[in-house]
Formats: C-alpha cells, structure tokens, sequence
C-alpha cells in the first residue's frame, strides 16, 4: 500500500533545551511528529523563522515511510524544496 502525501507545518524551536536551532515537523492540528536533523535544522532555521516572523506558515510535504531495521516508529520524507 502507497501511503499518501500530507502537508505538515514547520516551526523553529528558539527556547529548545537540547538544540536552539531546532525545527519541529508538526500537523496543522500542533501534534508534534519529529524534528528535522540537526543539519537541516541549522541550514533552514532562519528562513523558516523569517516566514514565521511575517506571519505566514513554513509549510512542506511529507510522506511516511517504512522505518529500518527494529525501529518500530514511522520516518517522514519532507521535500523540502
């Protein structure tokens, strides 16, 4: 079964104990999914804070994929051009 593409929303996480440059994958209901890696975290921080501070949403797709090994949790595609 192909699962399906969702739009999930971005948020950058300035006050985040573990990393400042931390950017949450949301839903548009604000359940948190996951965070982006840390090096995509710091490559997209700013822009994601800029759109933000203006008042719009950082918005991408993202589509589940079928995690390795024994990891049991569900791993996100986000295209995030």
């Amino acid at each position: 079964r192909e699962e399906r593409e969702v739009s999930v929303r971005l948020e950058v996480e300035p006050t985040n104990p573990q990393d400042p440059n931390a950017v949450a994958v949301r839903t548009f209901k604000g359940a948190l999914l996951g965070y982006l890696p840390r090096a995509a975290a710091m490559a997209y921080n700013g822009v994601i804070a800029a759109l933000t501070k203006d008042g719009r949403a950082a918005v991408c797709q993202a589509k589940p994929s079928k995690p390795g090994g024994t990891n049991t949790k569900v791993r996100l595609w986000l295209d995030l051009t």
